[in-house]
């Protein structure tokens, strides 16, 4: 809310300054517009692209679009709170996004259903979340999204991308939800 705020402000300020009489006013005001406009072209895409990517050791965060890092970021603090599966919980949120709805309608598994599924899945699996193991299963699933996202030729990891590595951790709760629902590891990648 507050880094909206301050971009309404600075959009404003920009208009304002722009329409100076004031050379120096006027030209900051050029120059906050070119700086906005910049951020608006950028906005929603990761830090850099997958495509530039050669190789060695990477901070996947910077592979993540902001969509993606946010539902980590959610389903981490949920997980660590609750004590719940933090890949269910992670499922559960990108469950919510529309290219995920679509790709489930794709395997004719209906919104509702996968939701009902998953829900049982999360209280079944309640008290068994581990912080130690949210390290690793975030590390894994990034670089299995990267790896397959890069494959695809995209410029980052969507929220897409880590729901198809989900389907290939082998942790119980996710490995008996997709068992229900029988979808096999790679079904949903893209």
């Amino acid at each position: 809310i507050v880094s909206n705020v301050a971009y309404c402000i600075l959009f404003a300020s920009a208009i304002t300054f722009s329409l100076s009489d004031i050379r120096w006013m006027h030209s900051l005001g050029i120059l906050l517009i070119l700086f906005l406009a910049d951020r608006i072209l950028h906005y929603g895409k990761s830090e850099q692209s997958l495509l530039d990517l050669k190789g060695g050791r990477v901070n996947a965060a910077t592979y993540l679009t902001p969509r993606s890092f946010r539902a980590l970021e959610v389903a981490y603090d949920i997980a660590q709170k609750t004590n719940e599966n933090f890949l269910l919980c992670l499922l559960r949120i990108l469950a919510s996004r529309g290219e995920v709805r679509r790709g489930l309608l794709r395997l004719d598994i209906p919104h509702e259903t996968f939701s009902l599924r998953l829900d049982a899945a999360i209280d079944a699996s309640r008290g068994t979340g581990s912080v130690q193991n949210l390290e690793k299963d975030i590390a894994f699933l990034l670089m299995t999204a990267g790896e397959e996202a890069k494959l695809m030729e995209q410029r980052s990891i969507e929220p897409k991308d880590i729901f198809g590595a989900i389907t290939r951790t082998k942790d119980q709760g996710v490995v008996r939800l997709m068992g229900i629902l029988d979808i096999a590891e790679g079904d949903l990648e893209n």
